[in-house]
C-alpha cells in the first residue's frame, strides 16, 4: 500500500494550519483591543462622575488629569482600530461597585479604593498594552505596533 502523504500534500495542510492560527491570533488581537477600549471608556465615565462632587482641589486635579490621559487612550484605540480596518463600539454599562461607593458617605474610604483601583487598572493596562503590542508586531501590524509601543512606553513613565 502507497503512503499517501506525499510532501505536496502535506504543504497545503502546512498552509491551511498557518492560515488558520493567523486568523485566530488576530480574532485575539482584535477582542483584546475591544477589551482595553471598553476599559477605557468605562474608566472615563466612572471618573467624569467622580470629579462632578470632588472632596478636595487636590483631587479633583489628579483625576482630572489622569481623565484627559485616558479620553487620549480611547482615541488612540480608535485610530489603531481604524489602522486595521476593524470597528469599534462604545459602552453604555456603569462600574457598579464604585457607584454603590459613592452613594454612601465615606469620602475616605472612597477615594482610597478608587486610589487603589486606579493602581490597579495601570498595572493591567500596561500588561494588556504589552500583549497588543505583540500581537501587532506577529501580525505585521506596523502602523498598530508603533501606537501600542508609544501608548505602553508613555504608561511605563507616567506616576
Amino acid at each position: 500500500m502507497e503512503n499517501l502523504n506525499t510532501s505536496s500534500e502535506t504543504a497545503p495542510k502546512a498552509l491551511k494550519h498557518e492560515i488558520e492560527g493567523a486568523l485566530e491570533l488576530r480574532a485575539l488581537f482584535v477582542d483584546e483591543l475591544k477589551n482595553i477600549y471598553l476599559a477605557e471608556i468605562e474608566i472615563t465615565k466612572t471618573m467624569l462622575k467622580i470629579i462632578k462632587n470632588p472632596s478636595s482641589e487636590e483631587f479633583l486635579d489628579v483625576f482630572a488629569n489622569h481623565l484627559e490621559h485616558t479620553k487620549s487612550r480611547v482615541k488612540l484605540l480608535e485610530k489603531i482600530f481604524e489602522c486595521i480596518g476593524e470597528i469599534y463600539e462604545e459602552i453604555v454599562e456603569l462600574n457598579e461597585e464604585a457607584e454603590e461607593k459613592r452613594k454612601e458617605n465615606e469620602l475616605d474610604i472612597i477615594h482610597a479604593s478608587i486610589i487603589q483601583q486606579a493602581k490597579n487598572v495601570k498595572f493591567h493596562k500596561i500588561s494588556c498594552y504589552g500583549n497588543l503590542l505583540l500581537f501587532a508586531k506577529t501580525l505585521g501590524e506596523e502602523k498598530a505596533a508603533y501606537l501600542l509601543e508609544e501608548t505602553l512606553n508613555n504608561d511605563k513613565n507616567r506616576n
